[in-house]
């Protein structure tokens, strides 16, 4: 991967961290039933919505790792509160982090990976489109968070690439 590709990717993995943890501060002050309040979106609350993005990132880390699965726990139901998700999302992007770099020492990008579905059969796709896949999922959660913030009547977070580069120099 060409020295460009590496940091575009790395500016991607940064802002899938930055936008859910700007989403978790909005969440700071929220009362517990309020960030457990169910709406007709998505996954329903703020909640389950974030333990989502954050256990998807945290599993997908593991099903990308090329040799070795990293066998630590994921997040789980039981991760209630939002200081609790700021730690998880910390361990799966370092989890990540290591993933990926793996595969880009390995030049795995174009290898097929096989991924076995919870309906049952096995699909096969690229390391590559796995690493797109974890880091634009969350983006439609996080948007989904967004719209359940508006109900809620809370301010909404800027979460979009420019307000992350921006934060830089804050």
């Amino acid at each position: 991967m060409s020295d460009i590709g590496r940091a575009l990717l790395d500016r991607e993995l940064d802002h899938h961290v930055w936008a859910t943890n700007r989403l978790l501060r909005a969440c700071d002050d929220l009362e517990t039933a309020q960030f457990e309040q169910v709406f007709p979106i998505g996954l329903g609350s703020l909640g389950a919505t974030l333990r989502h993005v954050i256990g998807s990132t945290d599993r997908w880390a593991d099903r990308l790792h090329p040799e070795t699965p990293d066998p630590s726990p994921h997040v789980s139901a039981d991760t209630r509160t939002v200081a609790e998700l700021y730690g998880a999302m910390a361990r799966a992007d370092e989890k990540l982090r290591t993933a990926i770099d793996r595969i880009l020492e390995l030049d795995a990008l174009e290898v097929p990976m096989d991924f076995t579905l919870a309906a049952g059969g096995v699909v096969s796709f690229s390391y590559g489109a796995g690493v797109i896949h974890v880091l634009s999922h969350g983006v439609h959660h996080r948007a989904q968070c967004l719209w359940v913030l508006r109900q809620l009547g809370e301010a909404l977070p800027e979460l979009d690439a420019i307000e992350a580069e921006l934060a830089k120099g804050e």
